[in-house]
């Protein structure tokens, strides 16, 4: 019985994650929440009348109550993207072309199940070496930013 104590959350997720098909873990939610809040995305833009259920909020696919996509291409969005981007860490795809976005963080680099990454068409003046660290990525669009030179880390 010590094992089931020790890991109940865990059990508990599992369950969840498969007998309910629209179940997100709340990590995730927030995550995706102060992401487009933090590129100037009004709330009620993103979830319209669905609420929490993150599985119909806008370009975002949610798989076995993991968030694994972002798809945010050509919505106005600008600003600065947020640190909790690093929180999506069953994140595969990111798409966050033609917009206006200045920034990326650091902790983008913390996304190791990441194999798409579309920034094109943004206002990126540079980027964080961390996104050298991205092991699994195999496509990444950043043509028509502000780029003059890449982190050493992509050498």
């Amino acid at each position: 019985f010590a094992f089931l104590a020790d890991h109940e959350h865990t059990l508990t997720y599992i369950i969840l994650s498969y007998l309910d098909p629209w179940f997100c873990c709340n990590k995730d939610r927030t995550a995706v929440l102060k992401c487009w809040e933090s590129l100037g995305g009004a709330k009620d833009t993103l979830i319209k009348e669905y609420g929490d259920d993150v599985t119909r909020w806008k370009g975002v696919t949610v798989e076995n109550g993991r968030v694994v996509k972002v798809y945010w291409g050509r919505m106005g969005l600008t600003g600065h993207l947020t640190s909790e981007i690093g929180e999506l860490d069953c994140l595969r795809h990111l798409c966050l072309h033609d917009n206006e976005i200045g920034s990326i963080p650091t902790e983008v680099g913390k996304l190791s199940s990441l194999t798409f990454l579309d920034l094109h068409g943004n206002q990126l003046t540079d980027l964080p070496r961390e996104l050298g660290n991205l092991c699994s990525l195999t496509s990444l669009g950043l043509n028509h930013n502000r780029l003059s030179v890449l982190p050493s880390t992509f050498a």
